[in-house]
């Protein structure tokens, strides 16, 4: 796989002027997302499907841990054996009655900010539900 990076304008090409540093942050940040998405695209796909288990398998047990709404949706959530098609189909009022009773799961303290998004409402009534920049993508 081969990147230009002539399309991204970085200060001084990106090279750093401190001592003992090839990058500064900014390019370096670019340069790590864009070796995230390039490892996504073309990585090796079992290591990928692992990757993907076991981040489900950590957002169960984040869900499970911190929300009295999915404790009582998911049973075994703590298990490192969760099946996608196992869990159960969450409605549009469901979703809609956790978002009012319980808000998001991340809290301030956990320094991941969230942000409130909703549908458009083309179906009915407006959704609303938490996005997060637990990886974030900024080029």
């Amino acid at each position: 796989m081969n990147f230009d990076f002539s399309a991204y304008p970085l200060h001084k090409g990106g090279y750093s002027g401190k001592p003992m540093t090839l990058l500064d942050p900014e390019p370096k940040a670019m340069l790590s997302t864009i070796t995230q998405i390039a490892l996504l695209e073309s990585g090796n796909r079992s290591a990928r499907e692992h990757w993907q288990h076991v981040q489900l398998c950590n957002l169960v047990k984040h869900a499970v841990q911190r929300s009295a709404f999915w404790r009582n949706r998911i049973a075994n959530g703590s298990r490192s054996d969760i099946d996608l098609a196992s869990l159960p189909i969450l409605t549009r009022q469901e979703l809609r009655q956790q978002v009012a009773s319980e808000g998001p799961l991340l809290r301030p303290t956990d320094g991941i900010p969230t942000d409130d998004h909703a549908t458009s409402g083309s179906s009915g009534i407006p959704v609303h539900f938490f996005v997060s920049d637990l990886m974030p993508i900024t080029m």
